[in-house]
């Protein structure tokens, strides 16, 4: 089913109140809330006293209109009581101090009080709502892993415990880390610290590991938080929402306690939040099938001076089915009325503080009610994808180390991932993220951003993808480090370097700022950040080479062939108007599949998803202007309910969803 609907909290209006709501909300053709995630006061008002009265009650009224509840069992919104009783529940900082109860996302998530209370929470509500035919599935608290490292004890132990697991004897920590290095060997498990605040930075073979370590903790968490409702309740879906910004969590490994992944979307409006999809990318590719936005951003933030806030007309409808282009199956506004109170009191909301319906709602309205019509058609058609890029946590740990001085600025990663993502969307290339455990052999074409943790079971497997017909392209720092952090003597791992014949020779940095010029088929582009200079083979194929000063004439692109398929080495970070021109050159030869084999005009978004059977091809203009896509032959347009020919035209911020 095609969820639609938005963050609801009961415990913060009266009955009469709820009544008014779901009227409104079955006019707008919503069929669905977020419940619960920040109310455990209300659900358990006194340690051991459970009280569901209340949340029965309102799921009952709703589920009259046909409206279903997406239950958020909450652990890391504790009670009051909860931390007077236990105060070791509260998260030490890295400065070694004791966050204070008042804000949230302030608790331990290993401390075993808040688990306990937080685990038996879930299961009480599991066996209460389980069965309830008006409870569509389970939303496990809200936004896991949004809150600082803990370095309490309880932290301290378990990481000692989990770096005997993982490393078995301390000299081989020793070993790996590189300890000698600044005289800081361990003598035990028990003598190795958190990466607490210190006079300088950390060794970087502990810093990779804790990244490790944290992701790993925040994956057994959910898993028994999954564990606890699916006991209770069956045929009802299990999710939590991701934070695509956020690398606390290796996503890929969580989503295997899910049933469907979801995330939250606050692109800013305006022309260029087409550029942001790579989040709606990655929440797809975690599990290559649709997913759902918890949180989708609606009306402007009650905020001065806060640019990109306020939506024209249309782009409240646009960036609904700009979601559900990119694979959602279901979209939760955040949140449905404004409240008086708390932090978030100036929120962009579907109702005014009032309890009024605006323009807003009005626009949701729409989307909602036209859903009712084509969302069968859309529901859990795929995304198609030839091209896979990989979004690899391992690396991105590795380039966000907090010391930028040794590690680059700590926005690279994310930056590079989203220009070459947005370089491929905006020219009509549909593409999935994956990362090193993924399936390469779905892909024509992978693009490797940034892949600097690198072992021989990684290059074995490009290797294979490689040999038997796939084209990888990679960028500087690829294959640099082994996964403690250790840069190979060579600077690639030893065999990839190997069988692809590939020294590296010298290498250089620039600023951002500092751009150095590089030729590709008569047409001058720049480089910055990282040079690579390989030294070079007779058989390559060099695509690009530097253009000036005492970098000119060497390779700024080259391309090696293996087995059928080729390497591509870029050896510099280049600008978007390099990768435009580029990707569409390689992608052509590889036969890569365009959705659109035609001109697309700049500021419009073109998705597809289909099955064997149906194909619809979203047209989604993200501009303030008129545009005209022209194709051959008879379209209908189902979002709109118009037939089409040859032409077709897209007002401002206008969808279509076509088929022929």
């Amino acid at each position: 089913m095609f969820y639609y609907g938005a963050a609801y909290y009961p415990e913060h209006r009266t009955e009469r109140e709820w009544l008014k709501d779901i009227d409104l909300m079955e006019k707008a053709g919503v069929n669905s809330l977020r419940i619960a995630e920040f109310a455990w006061k209300r659900l358990e008002p006194s340690d051991g006293r459970y009280d569901f009265s209340w949340l029965e009650k309102f799921i009952d009224l709703a589920w009259e209109k046909k409206i279903s509840s997406l239950v958020c069992p909450p652990m890391r919104t504790a009670p009051a009581w909860l931390v007077e009783k236990h105060p070791d529940v509260m998260i030490v900082n890295e400065n070694g101090i004791t966050l204070e109860f008042g804000s949230r996302y302030t608790f331990c998530i290993n401390n075993p009080n808040l688990r306990k209370r937080g685990l038996a929470l879930a299961e009480k509500m599991a066996k209460k709502f389980g069965s309830h035919p008006g409870v569509c599935g389970w939303h496990l608290d809200n936004e896991y892993a949004d809150e600082p490292d803990c370095h309490c004890d309880v932290c301290r132990k378990k990481w000692q415990g989990w770096l005997k697991k993982n490393y078995c004897d301390i000299e081989a920590v020793n070993k790996k880390w590189g300890t000698v290095f600044w005289g800081l060997e361990f003598d035990s498990f028990s003598q190795v610290p958190t990466p607490k605040f210190s006079k300088t930075f950390h060794n970087p073979g502990l810093t990779q590991a804790w990244r490790r370590f944290v992701s790993d903790c925040n994956v057994e968490l959910v898993g028994l938080h999954a564990k606890a409702v699916r006991q209770h309740s069956k045929n009802k879906h299990v999710t939590t929402n991701f934070q695509t910004w956020n690398p606390r969590t290796d996503y890929f490994s969580q989503q295997k306690n899910l049933d469907l992944c979801g995330t939250n979307y606050y692109p800013p409006y305006g022309t260029d939040n087409f550029s942001y999809a790579l989040g709606l990318t990655n929440c797809r590719s975690y599990k290559k099938k649709p997913f759902q936005v918890h949180e989708l951003r609606n009306g402007p933030h009650l905020v001065p001076g806060k640019a990109n806030n306020s939506p024209a007309p249309g782009e409240i409808e646009k960036l609904a089915v700009h979601a559900i282009a990119n694979g959602a199956d279901g979209l939760y506004y955040f949140a449905w009325r404004g409240v008086p109170y708390g932090i978030e009191q100036s929120h962009g909301t579907l109702i005014r503080h009032d309890g009024n319906p605006g323009k807003t709602y009005e626009e949701c309205a729409k989307v909602g009610n036209r859903l009712k019509k084509v969302s069968k058609m859309i529901e859990g058609l795929a995304v198609p994808a030839e091209v896979g890029i990989f979004n690899d946590f391992q690396s991105w740990w590795m380039m966000d180390k907090k010391c930028p001085e040794w590690t680059g600025p700590d926005w690279i990663f994310r930056s590079q991932l989203e220009k070459i993502h947005f370089s491929l969307r905006k020219n009509g290339y549909q593409c999935d993220t994956l990362d090193r455990k993924s399936n390469f052999n779905e892909y024509k074409v992978l693009v490797a951003p940034f892949l600097t943790a690198f072992d021989s079971s990684l290059s074995t497997k490009i290797l294979d993808f490689i040999e038997h017909g796939g084209t990888f392209i990679a960028h500087p720092l690829f294959g640099m480090k082994n996964a403690d952090a250790e840069i190979y003597p060579a600077r690639l791992e030893p065999l990839f370097a190997k069988v692809l014949g590939l020294k590296l020779g010298e290498y250089a940095t620039s600023g951002a700022g500092e751009l150095i010029n590089f030729s590709c088929e008569g047409k001058i582009y720049k480089g910055s950040l990282f040079y690579e200079f390989p030294e070079s083979r007779s058989d390559w194929k060099i695509h690009a080479k530097f253009a000036e000063g005492r970098f000119k004439g060497l390779p700024a692109a080259v391309e090696i062939k293996h087995g059928k398929g080729k390497f591509i080495f870029l050896t510099c970070f280049p600008e978007d108007k390099f990768y435009e021109i580029f990707f569409e050159r390689t992608l052509k030869k590889d036969k890569v599949n365009k959705i659109l084999e035609c001109n697309i005009p700049e500021g419009v978004e073109v998705s597809e998803r289909c099955n064997d059977k149906t194909s619809l091809v979203f047209l989604i203009n993200h501009s303030n202007t008129n545009k005209n896509i022209r194709l051959s032959g008879d379209f209908y347009d189902v979002w709109n309910d118009e037939k089409l020919k040859d032409k077709i035209p897209l007002k401002p911020y206008q969808v279509r969803i076509v088929t022929q």
